[in-house]
């Protein structure tokens, strides 16, 4: 067997894998039905790849196959144009608004609505296959043909208004620059080459992170600082349930609000990014089949452009079209959102590589003798890798079975929290089990954060908030740029009347001012619609110490008044003297604290 050959092999295997991976991951999605649609994707993905893979048996025939794909993609820009103006697209305004209004058909046709960024993510993997088939194409015809698809996606393109599109497709071009010079250079000259652009890349992401926010356009600056932000709660959300993820489908939205924002509405409705994704959605099974499918395709190109020499620009074309997909992924990622049909398209474009790569080697002269496999050095890496694996299991034994029971834990907590349809007793069922897990991992491993943080949150859910502090501060402790971590303790210590301390501890959070208005929220909550005057008060409180140039006597009022109706009369005494302080002569003050004595 030959390297290609075994490549392909592993290749198809952990596709294979992907595709079992999503089949697991239903089982631990708190509503199974949102599944169905990822699934399906996921499934028609590997047979798409198994079929691009294995049918095109010569050159022609992957040329067939790239124009099928360049088509298809045409379709798709041509749908999206023609019924731009029939959909509400609010992020996209201005002139690109006005523009996609004027070429819309007046006729609808269907109720189907494009997201762009699916739009985009869809017609761009297939642009260098329009690119490699215009410029191979030696008749007039098909050239033009070809031409002509890509004026139109590139059109489709420009009115998604997705810069990360944009990104992906330049982020390409320079890999096809940098390819080219390497190739044409020697090797000392191709490694420097290669060190500049990683490190101008470094630099200028720097430069963007540290200095450029402020100079760039005020959306673009907010859509990327938001983007960080969520990708670091994403990860610390996905270390909750690493090994099972969260469910495959649309269960991102109220997951992540819940346990990451810890907030009970929907916020966001996919994740962001492709990897972060997989593992969210089909586990850890899932992510390492995935990792493995990028590594090994990359493997496979790499061996190909070192052996072979009758190379076709379509064979190009593939890979760099799974590549603007990858890097498209770093960004946006709506595979698993409601953009199911984006995912086969990338896997149709994996398979068209596997399959040129075939023919490619195939056809080389000396592939009987540079292509052999020594099998020796194969088994012994893998034995190697199964030792390293099965060291690191034993050495780190014990968090890896906290983190697996944290994970079952999170899986109870979530379904007995969001599932439809559940009694009151079904869900402390599920509460129950939740705990017991997390108390398992926490006597294999009691700084362990992330068991501390849900078993905290959980116990502040069920009103257990003196419990729930200790928990809270070793998470803290543990992971204290984890916004959940830091807004978890924050409420805690609202709740037991720490009031400085959650003030403290809140006000580190990235979105302080947002905490500020929710806990206005929550004492009307716990007033109004709970009767719980003392913790309604302690929220006001927090907010007040978290605003300390606010002058707002009417607000301290309010917040004396229902510490006194909760017979807290110390602290209605505080608040009544702070309105003093500010107004010697409030009647309203002074009439309260006589009738106190």
């Amino acid at each position: 067997m030959t390297t290609q050959r075994l490549l392909t092999w592993l290749l198809t295997l952990l596709v294979l894998l992907f595709g079992v991976s999503g089949a697991l991951g239903v089982m631990p999605a708190y509503d199974r039905s949102l599944s169905s649609g990822a699934l399906i994707a996921v499934l028609v993905s590997v047979v798409v790849y198994l079929l691009a893979g294995s049918l095109p048996r010569t050159w022609p025939g992957v040329r067939t196959a790239s124009g099928v794909i360049l088509v298809a993609a045409t379709l798709a820009a041509l749908y999206f144009i023609t019924q731009f103006g029939h959909h509400n697209y609010p992020e996209i305004q201005g002139f690109v608004r006005r523009l996609g209004r004027i070429t819309t058909l007046p006729i609808q046709l269907g109720d189907l609505s494009l997201h762009p960024n699916a739009v985009a993510t869809f017609l761009e993997t297939a642009v260098p296959l329009g690119i490699a088939l215009a410029v191979s194409s030696r008749d007039v015809r098909p050239k033009r043909f070809w031409i002509g698809c890509l004026a139109i996606i590139f059109y489709a393109l420009f009115l998604t208004l997705s810069y990360r599109g944009w990104i992906a497709l330049l982020a390409t071009a320079l890999v096809v620059a940098v390819l080219y010079a390497v190739l044409n250079m020697p090797r000392a000259f191709a490694l420097l080459t290669i060190g500049f652009v990683l490190l101008g890349t470094a630099l200028a992401v720097l430069l963007v992170v540290k200095r450029g926010m402020g100079q760039m356009p005020p959306g673009l600056a907010q859509d990327l600082y938001g983007l960080g932000r969520q990708f670091q709660n994403t990860f610390y959300l996905a270390t909750d349930y690493p090994f099972t993820g969260i469910g495959l489908g649309d269960t991102y939205g109220m997951v992540y609000s819940r346990y990451s924002l810890l907030i009970f509405v929907p916020f966001l409705t996919y994740s962001n990014n492709l990897f972060l994704s997989v593992w969210l959605n089909q586990g850890l099974l899932g992510l390492a089949a995935f990792l493995g499918i990028a590594a090994t395709f990359y493997g496979l190109v790499v061996h190909v452009l070192r052996t072979t020499t009758k190379l076709r620009r379509v064979f190009h074309g593939a890979w760099l079209g799974v590549t603007v997909t990858l890097i498209h992924g770093l960004l946006d990622a709506r595979q698993y959102a409601d953009s199911y049909w984006v995912m086969p398209m990338f896997f149709a474009v994996l398979g068209l590589t596997v399959a040129a790569a075939r023919i490619a080697v195939t056809d080389t002269e000396d592939y009987s003798l540079r292509n052999r496999v020594a099998w020796r050095r194969w088994l012994a890496l893998g034995a190697a890798g199964v030792g390293i694996a099965a060291g690191a299991f034993v050495i780190f034994n014990r968090p890896i079975m906290a983190a697996w029971y944290t994970n079952l834990g999170a899986v109870d907590e979530t379904r007995g929290e969001l599932a439809d349809n559940l009694t009151d007793d079904q869900r402390d069922a599920y509460f129950d089990s939740a705990e017991v897990y997390y108390r398992q991992a926490l006597e294999l491993d009691p700084n362990y954060p992330n068991a501390n943080r849900r078993l905290g949150n959980l116990f502040v859910k069920r009103d257990q908030f003196e419990e729930a502090v200790p928990l809270l501060e070793t998470a803290f402790a543990g992971e204290s740029a984890n916004q959940a971590a830091i807004k978890g303790l924050g409420l805690a210590y609202v709740w037991v009347g720490r009031t400085d301390d959650a003030a403290r501890i809140l006000s580190l959070h990235r979105e302080a001012n947002a905490i500020i208005s929710e806990l206005d929220t929550w004492g009307f909550f716990r007033k109004d619609t709970q009767g719980r005057p003392l913790l309604a008060a302690r929220a006001w409180e927090t907010a007040q110490l978290m605003s300390p140039d606010s002058t707002d006597v009417n607000v301290w009022l309010l917040i004396a008044d229902t510490y006194r109706s909760a017979d807290d009369m110390d602290s209605a005494r505080r608040w009544y003297n702070r309105v003093l302080e500010v107004e010697p002569d409030n009647q309203l003050a002074h009439e309260a604290l006589a009738q106190m004595g």
